[in-house]
């Protein structure tokens, strides 16, 4: 009980902290998050970390953070996969660091991506196919399952991502994207994914480059 109700104090403790520097000056709050960070951290801060994040005004400051999620723990991979299919441009400009975080966490994060592929929520799994390529290239198969989704853009990237596959068995679910699918966008990204696989096994699958030409 007395090491539950340290945490807690500890926790308040930064909580005001975080809310006084995000009024203060840049160095300041840069001097905050690294005490943080090198300190005691609680997945009770991880929501008032994401808010500092996204609404900060200075990218540095929101670096330091993006940077730095993983010491959060497993609780932060889900945010992080949805940041990482934002299109908000301060967003987009942190992914470097976002996927820092994830690949801090590793074998830690695996689990929860595989989880995210087969989610309802679409901006997870379109996190999770960036967190796949960028970290668990080698799991890449992972997201044949998505050749069929609803959105057109869900299947498209998991089809680019296919692309760094080298087993030959999944030509011929792209194959089946190149022939069938409706959008014309995630046709011809299965064709150039095909052709990728070809360099990547180092085969030529001449019948398949005369139907993509």
């Amino acid at each position: 009980m007395h090491h539950n109700n340290r945490i807690t104090i500890l926790s308040a403790a930064f909580a005001t902290q975080i809310l006084r520097a995000k009024q203060s000056s840049i160095p300041k709050r840069k001097a905050v998050l690294r005490k943080i960070f090198e300190g005691y951290v609680d997945a009770s801060l991880l929501p008032m970390m994401l808010d500092w994040m996204v609404t900060e005004s200075c990218p540095g400051v929101s670096r330091i953070i993006a940077g730095n999620l993983g010491a959060f723990g497993s609780s932060s991979v889900l945010p992080i996969l949805e940041l990482l299919a934002s299109s908000q441009f301060n967003i987009v400009n942190l992914r470097p660091m976002l996927l820092k975080s994830l690949s801090v966490l590793h074998k830690e994060a695996l689990p929860i991506i595989q989880q995210a592929l087969q989610d309802k929520c679409t901006s997870r799994q379109l996190g999770a196919i960036t967190a796949v390529v960028e970290i668990f290239p080698r799991n890449v198969r992972l997201v044949l399952p998505l050749l069929r989704h609803a959105h057109w853009h869900v299947r498209l990237e998991s089809v680019k991502a296919l692309g760094l596959s080298s087993d030959l068995s999944d030509v011929a679910p792209l194959l089946d994207v190149m022939r069938q699918d409706r959008h014309g966008d995630v046709r011809l990204a299965a064709c150039v994914a095909i052709q990728a696989i070809n360099r990547n096994v180092g085969r030529s699958l001449q019948g398949v480059t005369k139907m993509c030409s």
